[in-house]
């Protein structure tokens, strides 16, 4: 397979509950610089791959319609490369998606999430984090979008899509056919262990499990996306960085 793309995407909205998702690439890359290349979970080094570095947001002043724009424009010079986006928040999924399905249009999309995101509308907008999901349901067959990871909801999000337990994930994921998208926002994992996030939701999954999942997908990842990694919600610690920096090896073995 071609060398996956990585490409940082300094993004969030003004309706974001706790600001600080756009400081997340360079804290991902950060912790990812700190550990070791090789995954003892998929016995596998990280594979070479293309650092883009990040596409320049004004993140104080841009509608949730323009950052898609510039994202979407800015991605049509790549190519049909593997893509690794590191957010930002949730919504830099939708322009990376709308891409790989051009080059894929039997792709299917695996949310990693505490939260649907599946609202209409969130605060009057309709490009948001909060609805990025019901946006992409747009353009992908109910059969094709799989979220798992759910543990909050709000009472008008009702979706025609899969949405998995923690239990019977891996066995589903594993017998997926490619091409997959995978976006993982990083509030799936229990704020315990990491609370870098700026929409915390007490009862998530561990780290081992998030890589299980990961790990389900090797080999069949024509894109992927991690996160809403918010350094301002970290209390002044620098561990979740380790954390991050470890999914993101995770997800470039995956592509190997």
């Amino acid at each position: 397979m071609t060398a996956p793309q990585v490409l940082g995407v300094p993004s969030e909205g003004k309706e974001n509950f706790l600001k600080g998702c756009a400081l997340g690439p360079a804290w991902i890359r950060w912790g990812f610089q700190s550990i070791e290349d090789w995954s003892a979970w998929q016995e596998a080094p990280v594979p070479p791959f293309v650092d883009r570095g990040d596409l320049p947001m004004d993140v104080e002043s841009d509608s949730g319609a323009a950052r898609v724009g510039k994202i979407r424009e800015a991605l049509t010079s790549m190519g049909d490369e593997p893509l690794l986006l590191l957010g930002g928040d949730h919504l830099v999924t939708y322009p990376a998606v709308r891409r790989a399905l051009k080059f894929h249009p039997d792709l299917v999309v695996v949310h990693l999430d505490a939260h649907l995101d599946a609202r209409d509308r969130y605060l009057g907008e309709r490009w948001s984090h909060a609805t990025v999901m019901r946006r992409l349901r747009e353009h992908l067959p109910a059969e094709r979008l799989f979220s798992i990871g759910i543990r909050s909801r709000a009472v008008e999000e009702e979706v025609d899509w899969t949405v998995l337990s923690g239990a019977s994930a891996e066995v589903r994921l594993r017998a997926l056919e490619g091409p997959v998208y995978l976006t993982l926002d990083v509030d799936v994992l229990d704020p315990a262990f990491f609370p870098a996030v700026s929409n915390a939701e007490p009862g998530g999954v561990s780290v081992d499990t998030v890589i299980s999942w990961i790990s389900a997908l090797r080999g069949k990842l024509v894109g992927a996306d991690l996160v809403e990694v918010n350094p301002v919600a970290a209390g002044g610690s620098v561990a979740f960085a380790a954390v991050a920096g470890v999914l993101l090896r995770e997800l470039l073995v995956a592509f190997s």
